[in-house]
């Protein structure tokens, strides 16, 4: 599998995973593990966000902002 789709395959799951635990209303730590289950805590450190302090709303804008930065 190449980089590029191994991206989008990660991608694809933390957005799936992390909807479900949204729709659910797991805590924010949850949404940490999730994130750093899959092996992207990485570019969450580049773009200087910790996920343990954002709000639901800003979890939407933190999948969106990571979709971003690997797309670059």
């Amino acid at each position: 599998m190449s980089h590029s789709a191994l991206k989008n395959s990660h991608l694809e799951q933390l957005n799936s995973e992390f909807f479900a635990l949204l729709s659910t209303r797991f805590s924010i730590l949850k949404i940490d593990h999730l994130i750093m289950r899959i092996g992207i805590t990485h570019l969450i450190k580049q773009i200087g966000i910790n996920a343990i302090f954002i709000t639901q709303l800003m979890q939407v804008r933190l999948l969106k902002m990571i979709k971003n930065y690997v797309y670059r």
